[in-house]
């Protein structure tokens, strides 16, 4: 059976011999992806996906989402991606139209986002603030 202990696993099994093939498993461990807000442009030496919603005025044209790695992320401030999975990005106190943003990533892709509006309801210490200071509109409480 699988022994890889919680970690990502594929079970190899080739049918057509019959020497123990039915319990192989390649096992393999990734760590807890890490990313990081900046409201002040792209973060050097890291992958990031610009944030922005053209009609709120309050300087979102510099704010990303940065990571160590690539994850294939994509933002969207015109409704879904298709062929992904997307996560709403909604402050529903802002009038400037976040009720159509998204953050996507590929359908394969072992992430799933969590968003919060209203304080860390995203699981603690794998959240990230995302955090506008010169945005008026309630931007100082929204986690993803």
């Amino acid at each position: 059976g699988n022994n890889c202990g919680g970690h990502g696993s594929v079970h190899i099994h080739e049918a057509s011999d019959p020497h123990t093939w039915n319990d192989n498993y390649l096992c393999w461990t990734f760590n807890t992806p890490q990313f990081y807000w900046s409201s002040a442009g792209a973060i050097p030496n890291k992958v990031c996906v610009q944030w922005l919603e053209t009609v709120d005025p309050h300087t979102w044209r510099d704010n990303y989402l940065c990571s160590d790695n690539d994850w294939g992320l994509q933002w969207s401030g015109a409704g879904t991606i298709n062929g992904m999975k997307c996560t709403q990005i909604l402050e529903a106190a802002d009038p400037s139209t976040w009720d159509d943003n998204y953050l996507c990533v590929p359908n394969n892709s072992p992430l799933t986002f969590k968003w919060s509006s209203a304080g860390n309801n995203c699981g603690g210490d794998r959240s990230v603030q995302i955090l506008e200071t010169a945005d008026p509109n309630t931007w100082d409480d929204n986690y993803l």
